[in-house]
């Protein structure tokens, strides 16, 4: 259904610069399409979350998603799609509930992150935004596990919104963290049974309002991220001060 849009966006040198580098492709260099299925207002900057990230998967998976809400309704359900610039994924399990304590034992093991580190990102109230950071001082930008929830193929976990945009964007600012920036009251989405959707009003912004926002949600986020890895740092120095190192 969108691949005449994948065509599109190939001819662009614009999205060919921002999506340059990313791991999220097929075999053949194409992007690869990625769907969030949500049953949120439509929205611009993907902000909220319970687990340290969004997950994204294929479209079917994104409606056994849907379907799993056990809503009476699949009115006002959407599924996003998008394309994704992200260039280190690191490779877990599927967690489920990705909660603290499942995702850090794995980490562990794998040498993401400390004993020390373990405990003390499992004790943080911000631990969407601490366990993020380990991974990405680590080396990596994202997740991708094998669904086993949904029952589907692999699916990616991402939080850094700079990194996602709708497949329907016209603009491709590296620092913007819009699903469209060219469209700054509205966001496209399918629907569950994969109907094209039309314009959804987010409010009365101005575009100068809009841009605005996009540029102190940027810098907010970017604050954020470095306090985050100087306090991985300060505890890695603990530690090995502890070690006698």
């Amino acid at each position: 259904m969108l691949e005449p849009r994948i065509d599109q966006l190939m001819a662009d040198p614009a999205f060919l610069d921002w999506f340059s580098g990313s791991a999220c492709v097929h075999p053949d260099g194409r992007p690869r399409l990625l769907y969030h299925g949500t049953d949120a207002e439509p929205f611009q900057v993907f902000l909220h979350t319970n687990d340290f990230g969004f997950h994204f998967g294929d479209l079917e998976t994104a409606q056994t998603r849907l379907d799993q809400m056990s809503l009476d309704s699949i009115e006002g359900h959407q599924v996003i799609p998008v394309v994704a610039r992200v260039r280190a994924p690191l490779r877990l399990s599927d967690h489920h509930t990705w909660q603290p304590r499942n995702v850090l034992g794995e980490l562990l093991d794998l040498g993401i992150v400390s004993p020390g580190e373990s405990e003390w990102l499992a004790a943080r109230t911000d631990w969407d935004e601490t366990i993020p950071a380990a991974i990405e001082r680590a080396g990596y930008d994202c997740v991708v596990y094998a669904n086993d929830t949904e029952q589907g193929g692999d699916s990616w976990l991402i939080w850094n919104p700079r990194r996602i945009k709708s497949v329907f964007s016209g603009e491709w600012d590296k620092a913007d963290p819009r699903l469209n920036p060219s469209a700054p009251v509205e966001a496209h989405h399918i629907g569950p049974l994969e109907t094209p959707k039309g314009l959804f009003n987010l409010g009365n912004l101005s575009d100068r309002e809009a841009d605005a926002i996009s540029d102190l949600s940027t810098r907010l986020l970017r604050i954020k991220a470095l306090s985050n890895q100087v306090n991985l740092t300060f505890l890695a120095w603990r530690e090995m001060c502890a070690a006698g190192q």
